[in-house]
């Protein structure tokens, strides 16, 4: 509404507010995303590029570095 009226003191106000419960919002999402079951165990992840050369070797070193 403040934006809507361009009420930049009432904008100003909820300003921080607002950046907190969007910090709340990603923190909940973030969670919900490991709440079952088995997604408090721990697993061990083996990457090996096999056969495909360099390409099998990118690929597993792009895994890698994502996990």
């Amino acid at each position: 509404m403040a934006v809507e009226e361009q009420d930049q003191e009432t904008f100003d106000e909820i300003e921080p507010e607002l950046a907190e419960l969007e910090e709340k919002l990603a923190q909940l999402e973030f969670r919900r995303m490991f709440s079952g079951d088995h997604d408090s165990s721990d697993c061990y992840i083996d990457l090996q590029a096999g056969s495909g050369g360099t390409e099998a070797q990118d690929w597993t070193n792009m895994m890698l570095r994502m996990y």
